[in-house]
C-alpha cells in the first residue's frame, strides 16, 4: 500500500535550486583564486549582498503564512536579514563604489550587529511545547548552554580577538560583539530546540542557518582583529549559506508538524539537547590544551563555572524526579480509589466488586466457603429522573445508597454498578434469603428530596454457590443473580428471589438475540452513525467516531447489550471486521467524493482479538479493499486489555504499528492501570472515560485529579482525548488544562453518513469509527 506524502510547498523547489545555484557560483568565485588577493570584489560584494535580501524574501513568504506569535517570530528574522542587507549594502559601496577598503569598524557594522538584535526575539517567539513548573529547569539550561558556548567562543575566537587587542579599544568592542552575539543567538536557538517547538522542522533549518552564521561571525571577528580580513575570504561563505538556510526555513513554515508517535523519542531528545553545547566545549578544550600545553585564567573560570551549573542541573532534574515520582504515587492512589469506587456514592465499583467475587469463589473452591450475590435494580428509578431531574436522581441514589449500608454487615462488600444498579456480595454464611429481604424493607420508607416526599422500591435477585458445584464463574454468578432479578421484575416488583435452576430466562433471551444478531452480521445490518471529534487547540473539526446501531424487530438494541454477546457466543471477530469495511468503505466515500485524502478512522477492538493471528490480515485486507494507507487507521481497544493480559496486549500493540496503524486505549480509567503500565507500551493516545470530566467544572477536586491525569499522560508523549463533553463550561476547563481533542453532545450528537455528507463539507481532517 502506498502511503501519502505532503507536497512542498509551491515554488520551493525553484527556489531552493536557484539559492543553490547562486551559493555554488559565490563558492567558484571565493576558491577560484589565490586566498587573500584582491579577486573580483564587485562580483563578490553583489552576490553577497542578493543573499540577506533573498533570506528576507523567504520569512516574508512565512509571514504571509502564518499568525499571532509566530507570525512575529517570522516578522522579526525578516528584519534581521534586512538589518544584515543594509551593512553588506553598505559594505559594497565602500569597494565598489567608492573603490577602497572597508574600514573597521564601519556603519556596515551597524547593519551586521543589528542582525542580532532582530534575530534573538525572533526565536524566542517561536511557539514550544514547553509546560509549566519548567522555568527552572529552563533557567539552567539556559545558563549552562551559555557558558558553554562561551566556554567554545573564548577558547577558539573570543579570547583570541582579545588577547590580539585592536587598532582601538572601539574597534575591539566591535570585533568582540560578533561573537558575543552569536553566543546569544546560539544559546536562544539551542533553547528553542529543547522546548521542542511545534514548528520543528524550519526551526532546525533556521538553527543550522545560526549556527553557519556563528562560524562566519567568529572568523570575520578573529581575521578584523588582526587586520587581515578581505572580502571574499573563505568565512564569507557561512553567511551565505546562513541566508539560504533562512529563505528554506521560511518557505517551510506553514502548519505545525504532526505531534510524534507516543515512544518519548523528542522528550529524550529535548532534555539531551542542552548537554550538546557542553560535550563540544569539553573537546574544543582538550584540544586546546593540548595543542598549548596550557589553560588560560578565563577557559579555566569558564569551565569551574560550566561543570557548576551542570551539577545544578543534575541536582534539578534529581529533585523534579523525585517530586514526579511523589505526584505519580499520589495521582496513582487517587486514580486507583476512582477506579476502584463509584464517584457518587462512594460505594465499590462494578471492577472492585468482580475482583472480591472472584477472589471469594476462589476460597469457596479452597475450603467450601459459602458464597452468595444479590443483584438489586430500583424500581420505576427512570421516572423519577424524567420528572425531577438528573440532579434529583442523584440525591435518591445517594439516599439509597446509605439505606443499603447500613442494612448490610461491614465485612460484606456493597457496589454500585451504574444508574440504578447495586449488588452485595456475602461471604460468611448469612442467611441470604434474609439479607435480601432486609435490603427490600430497607427501602421501604419514603424518601425526603427537599422537602418533598419520593417512594423508593427495589427488586433483588440472590444467586449462591452450592457445596456441591464443581466451579462457577463470576460472570455465571452474576448471570444467575440478574435472572433473579428480572424474575421480580416481572412478577411484580419490590421483593426478592432467590436462583433456582427453573430460572432460564436471560439464557434463552441471549439465545435468541446471538442468533439474530448473527443473522444482522451475515446480512450487514449493523450500521454506523458518526460522532465529531474536534482540536481543542484550534477549535477545527478534525474527524468522527462511528458508533455501531442495531435495530432488531423495530427495537434499537444498545451496544452496551449486543457486544458482550458477541464475545460471548463467538462473533466479535465478525463484528469488528463488519465495522473495519463500514468505516474504511465510508472514509473512501469521502476522500474521493470530497477530496479530504487526510481523514482518517478508528475503530474499536475487542480484548478476545488482541491474541487473534488473522487480526492483522483482516486489518490489511480492509484498507487494501478500500485503497487506504495504514495510517489513516486507528485501533481503539480498551483499558481492560491491557490489564487482563499485559504481554499479550503489548505484543498485539507493536505488530499493529509496524503496519503502520495507530493505536488508542480507550476508557481509560475504568480498569486497574496505573501510569506506570503505560511506560513504554506501544500506543500513541488515551482516551479519558467521561467519569473523568463529569464534575470538572464544579468540583474542584475532580477538576486537580484532571490536571494531573492529563500533565502525566503528555509527560508519557501521549495524547489525551476526552469523550462525553455536553457543557460550555466543561470544554473550558479541557481547554485550560491543555486536553488535545474532545467529543461529546456538546461538540455533535452522532449522525447517519448520509446526514453527515454536508457537515463534512466543513473540512475534516480526521474520523474516528468505534462499535
Amino acid at each position: 500500500m502506498a502511503r501519502e506524502t505532503t507536497a512542498l510547498p509551491r515554488g520551493f523547489v525553484a527556489a531552493a535550486g536557484t539559492l543553490a545555484v547562486a551559493l555554488l557560483a559565490l563558492s567558484v568565485v571565493i576558491f577560484a583564486r589565490p586566498f587573500g588577493t584582491a579577486g573580483d570584489v564587485a562580483a563578490v560584494d553583489l552576490i553577497e549582498t542578493g543573499f540577506p535580501l533573498a533570506g528576507a524574501a523567504g520569512c516574508a513568504v512565512a509571514v504571509s503564512r502564518n499568525n499571532g506569535r509566530l507570525r512575529r517570530a517570522w516578522v522579526c528574522l525578516m528584519l534581521a536579514c534586512a538589518s544584515w542587507g543594509v551593512g553588506q549594502a553598505i559594505w559594497t559601496v565602500y569597494e565598489v563604489g567608492l573603490g577602497h577598503e572597508t574600514p573597521f569598524p564601519s556603519l556596515a557594522d551597524v547593519g551586521y550587529l543589528g542582525f542580532a538584535v532582530a534575530a534573538v526575539p525572533a526565536l524566542w517567539l517561536l511557539p514550544s511545547r514547553s509546560h509549566a513548573g519548567d522555568n527552572r529547569r529552563r533557567l539552567l539550561d539556559g545558563l549552562t548552554a551559555a557558558c558553554a558556548v562561551t566556554l567554545i567562543s573564548w577558547a577558539t575566537v573570543l579570547g583570541p580577538a582579545v588577547r590580539a587587542g585592536g587598532q582601538s579599544r572601539f574597534a575591539l568592542a566591535v570585533s568582540v560583539a560578533y561573537p558575543i552575539s552569536d553566543i546569544l543567538i546560539l544559546t536562544v536557538a539551542l533553547l528553542a530546540l529543547a522546548q521542542g517547538s511545534r514548528h520543528r522542522v524550519s526551526l532546525i533549518v533556521v538553527s543550522l542557518g545560526m549556527c553557519a552564521m556563528a562560524v562566519s561571525d567568529g572568523g570575520f571577528a578573529y581575521l578584523a582583529a588582526l587586520d587581515a580580513y578581505a572580502a571574499g575570504s573563505p568565512v564569507d561563505l557561512g553567511w551565505s549559506i546562513a541566508f539560504v538556510a533562512f529563505a528554506l526555513g521560511g518557505m517551510l513554515s506553514s502548519e505545525p508538524d504532526e505531534v510524534s508517535r507516543g515512544d518519548g523519542r523528542t522528550v529524550v531528545s529535548a532534555s539531551v539537547l542542552p548537554y550538546v553545547p557542553v560535550a563540544v566545549a569539553a573537546v574544543v578544550v582538550l584540544s586546546h590544551y593540548i595543542v598549548n600545553g596550557t589553560f588560560d585564567s578565563g577557559s579555566v573560570t569558564l569551565t569551574c563555572v560550566l561543570v557548576a551549573l551542570v551539577l545544578a542541573r543534575q541536582y534539578a532534574t534529581v529533585r523534579d524526579n523525585q517530586v514526579l515520582t511523589r505526584t505519580l504515587t499520589l495521582r496513582e492512589a487517587e486514580l486507583r480509589h476512582r477506579a476502584f469506587h463509584d464517584g457518587l456514592t462512594g460505594l465499590a465499583n462494578r471492577t472492585l466488586f468482580t475482583d472480591r467475587v472472584a477472589h471469594a469463589l476462589e476460597l469457596h473452591l479452597r475450603d467450601r466457603r459459602p458464597v452468595s450475590v444479590a443483584f438489586i435494580d430500583l424500581d420505576g428509578f427512570k421516572g423519577i429522573n424524567d420528572t425531577l431531574g438528573h440532579a434529583a436522581g442523584d440525591e435518591i441514589l445517594v439516599q439509597v445508597a446509605e439505606r443499603l449500608r447500613l442494612a448490610v454487615r461491614g465485612a460484606d462488600t456493597l457496589a454500585r454498578f451504574g444508574g440504578d444498579e447495586f449488588a452485595l456480595l456475602m461471604e460468611h454464611g448469612h442467611n441470604p434469603a434474609v439479607v435480601a429481604r432486609t435490603l427490600v424493607d430497607s427501602l421501604r420508607a419514603p424518601f425526603d428530596l427537599r422537602g418533598r416526599s419520593v417512594a423508593v422500591s427495589a427488586s433483588v435477585g440472590v444467586a449462591s454457590v452450592r457445596d456441591d458445584e464443581p466451579g462457577t464463574s463470576v460472570q455465571n454468578l452474576l448471570s444467575r443473580a440478574d435472572v433473579a432479578m428480572y424474575a421480580v421484575k416481572r412478577s411484580g416488583r419490590n421483593n426478592f428471589r432467590l436462583h433456582t435452576p427453573d430460572l432460564r430466562l436471560a439464557m434463552v433471551d441471549d439465545l435468541e438475540l446471538s442468533q439474530a444478531l448473527a443473522e444482522a452480521l451475515a446480512a450487514g445490518a449493523i450500521r454506523a452513525e458518526f460522532q465529531p471529534i474536534v482540536n481543542l487547540r484550534t477549535g477545527s473539526l478534525i474527524g468522527y467516531e462511528a458508533l455501531a446501531r442495531w435495530t432488531h424487530q423495530g427495537q434499537q438494541i444498545p451496544p452496551e447489550v449486543f457486544v458482550p454477546v458477541a464475545e460471548r457466543v463467538g462473533l466479535v471477530a465478525t463484528l469488528t471486521s463488519l465495522m473495519l469495511d463500514h468505516a474504511c468503505a465510508q472514509l473512501e466515500q469521502w476522500s474521493t467524493e470530497l477530496g479530504f485524502s487526510a481523514l482518517t478512522v478508528s475503530v474499536n477492538v475487542s480484548r478476545q482479538e488482541l491474541g487473534d493471528a488473522s487480526l492483522p490480515q483482516r486489518v490489511l485486507s480492509a484498507l487494501d479493499t478500500h485503497r487506504l494507507s495504514a495510517d489513516r487507521l486507528t485501533l481503539e481497544v480498551t483499558e481492560s486489555a491491557l490489564v487482563r493480559d499485559p504481554a499479550a496486549a503489548h505484543a498485539a500493540f507493536a505488530t499493529l504499528r509496524e503496519l503502520g496503524v495507530s493505536i488508542s486505549l480507550d476508557d481509560f480509567g475504568t480498569g486497574y492501570s496505573g501510569f506506570a503500565q503505560l511506560i513504554g507500551v506501544p500506543m500513541d493516545s488515551v482516551k479519558l472515560d467521561q467519569r473523568f470530566i463529569a464534575e470538572i467544572d464544579t468540583d474542584p477536586y475532580s477538576k486537580r485529579l484532571l490536571e494531573g491525569v492529563i500533565s502525566l499522560t503528555h509527560h508519557l508523549g501521549l495524547r489525551v482525548i476526552a469523550e462525553g463533553v455536553e457543557r460550555p463550561e466543561q470544554l473550558d476547563v479541557l481547554r485550560a488544562l491543555d486536553c488535545d481533542e474532545v467529543q461529546g453532545f456538546l461538540v455533535g450528537r452522532p449522525l447517519d453518513a448520509r446526514n453527515l455528507d454536508a457537515l463534512t463539507g466543513a473540512a475534516p481532517t480526521t474520523a474516528t469509527s468505534e462499535r
